[in-house]
């Protein structure tokens, strides 16, 4: 019995538990999103304009480049806005520990 204790001891820290406070809504998530987006939407447009596209194509393969990024950060941020949980947590759950 004291070796499961000392194991949950070692896997369970203040800095990885649920945040009790559950207040993300749309616009801190809009926010996540727009700055991880927009880096990488500056550069295509940049490099896509050097390489010679003309600015709609550019604007569209940002556009199409910024919503490949918000399927996955959709996707991962579920667990974190419904439950509280940090991504050391959801690593945890994925690994089965």
């Amino acid at each position: 019995m004291e070796k499961k204790n000392e194991f949950d001891r070692l896997l369970w820290n203040p800095d990885i538990a649920p945040a009790k406070v559950k207040n993300w809504g749309y616009l801190p998530l809009l926010g996540v999103w727009a700055s991880i987006a927009a880096p990488n939407s500056m550069l295509v447009g940049s490099v896509g304009i050097l390489f010679g596209f003309n600015i709609i194509q550019v604007i569209l393969i940002s556009l199409l480049g910024d919503l490949i990024t918000l399927i996955p950060l959709i996707i991962q941020s579920h667990g974190a806005v419904k439950y509280g949980l940090a991504e050391p947590q959801l690593d945890r759950t994925r690994f089965g520990i």
